[in-house]
Formats: structure tokens, C-alpha cells, sequence
């Protein structure tokens, strides 16, 4: 039970208990419960949704959505995509954009990105209540945004010899990759459920966009790390919305 409780807290403010000696390879296996806790993240932002309508309206519930999504992760995912953003700026090599991305202080075009980015997370929540896709929409999206996540780590080398994601990519094998795709199987059929014209796209989507995104940052840092892959979970959470 290590790598369960280790994937909870890891990517989620769920209280679990205190494990001591942690490894790589136990963060590998964490990763198989990924799945599983972005349905977490999607029961949790379903029932801010449902609250935030029934007391106000559904504008007033797309927000409280999109807070509580970024409340129960601590905007670990959020952060990701701040840093990216920071170093998309950076003029110099490797090293420099990589130290920028480290820096804890988030500078103007991360600020002002991540402002409009929870602005279009929160049309998104509103129009998949318009569509009537709430559930695959919030649930699938979060699963499916997690459960790929080991697969990320196979396919593209660290950016630096040091940090977590160096140590996962060391660790990560490809059982740990399929056994944490299982629960996007779920995931898809929530969506085809919805509209299988629109789940071809979302699935699609999910997988296509983050590759050219990791590539993107292969050719800026020599690979990617720990914010590209938060970044990526966002995008891909806001694709599956805007799909359905």
C-alpha cells in the first residue's frame, strides 16, 4: 500500500500516512494510482459544480469548480505551468531557462498566463454544463490527464541528472505504464458514453497535444521535468472540457 498512499499525497492534499525511506522505485509504482486519483480530483470538482449552481448559478459553480480541482492538488499541476511559462521567456541557454524555471518567484508572463488560463478552465466547466457532459467531462478529463503520466516518462529523457523526474525516469517501467492506463479505459468510456464523435477528438487530443509539448521542451532543455509535466496535465484536462 506505500505506492497507493505515496500517489495520494503526492498528488493531492489527502492526509495518508507517514512513509518513511522513500524510493524510486516506489514513486514508480505510484504512479499506477495516478488514474485513480485524478477521479478524486473529478468527484471533488463535480460536487463544488453542483453545489456552487444549486446556491448561485452555473458561472458561480464553474469557479468554485475550478478552485476546489486546484485546492485538492495544492495547484501542483498550476505551478507546472507557471514555471513553463516563466521559462518561455528566458533568454540564454538550457542551463539559465532551467533556473528560471526553479525559481520560486513566479515572474510577469507566468502570472499573467496563469490568470487567463483558470479563465478559460472556467468557461470550459460552464459550457460542459450547458452540454450536459459534466461527469465524463470533470471525471474522464482528470483520469485521463494522470493516467498517461508514467507513459510520459518512458518516452522523453530529464532535463537535468538531478530532481524527481530524473529519478522516475530511472525507475518507471513499462508494467508500472500499463498498469496505470487502466483507468483511462474507464475514463473513455465515459466519453464515448457522451459522444463518440467527441471522444475520438478528446482521446486524440490527449495524447497528441502533450507530445508536441514534451518536444517542445526537448529542443529548449534537452528534455523535460517535473513543470512540464504538471503543464501537461492541464492541458490536457482542459482539451478533454473543451472537447465535450
Amino acid at each position: 500500500m506505500r505506492s497507493f498512499w505515496l500517489a495520494w499525497g503526492f498528488l493531492s492534499r489527502v492526509p495518508v500516512p507517514r512513509i518513511a525511506d522513500v524510493l524510486p522505485a516506489d514513486l514508480a509504482r505510484a504512479t499506477r494510482w495516478y488514474g485513480l486519483v485524478g477521479a478524486g480530483v473529478g468527484v471533488v470538482q463535480i460536487g463544488a459544480l453542483t453545489v456552487g449552481s444549486f446556491l448561485v448559478n452555473p458561472l458561480f459553480g464553474a469557479v468554485l469548480a475550478v478552485a476546489a480541482g486546484e485546492w485538492f492538488t495544492r495547484g501542483f499541476h498550476l505551478d507546472g505551468l507557471s514555471d513553463c511559462l516563466d521559462g518561455l521567456l528566458v533568454n540564454g541557454d538550457a542551463a539559465r531557462r532551467l533556473a528560471v524555471m526553479k525559481d520560486p518567484h513566479v515572474g510577469g508572463l507566468g502570472a499573467a498566463g496563469v490568470a487567463l488560463w483558470l479563465l478559460l478552465r472556467v468557461a470550459a466547466v460552464e459550457s460542459l454544463v450547458d452540454h450536459a457532459t459534466i461527469v465524463p467531462g470533470l471525471l474522464g478529463g482528470a483520469i485521463l490527464a494522470r493516467s498517461v503520466l508514467a507513459g510520459d516518462v518512458l518516452g522523453f529523457a530529464a532535463a537535468s541528472p538531478s530532481g524527481l523526474y530524473a529519478g522516475l525516469k530511472g525507475a518507471v517501467t513499462r508494467t508500472d505504464a500499463a498498469l496505470a492506463v487502466l483507468p483511462a479505459v474507464a475514463a473513455v468510456g465515459l466519453l464515448v458514453v457522451s459522444s463518440p464523435e467527441r471522444a475520438s477528438v478528446a482521446v486524440a487530443g490527449v495524447l497528441g497535444l502533450p507530445l508536441l509539448w514534451h518536444r517542445s521542451w526537448v529542443a529548449k532543455i534537452g528534455g523535460i521535468n517535473g513543470d512540464v509535466l504538471g503543464a501537461a496535465v492541464q492541458i490536457r484536462e482542459l482539451w478533454v472540457w473543451a472537447c465535450l
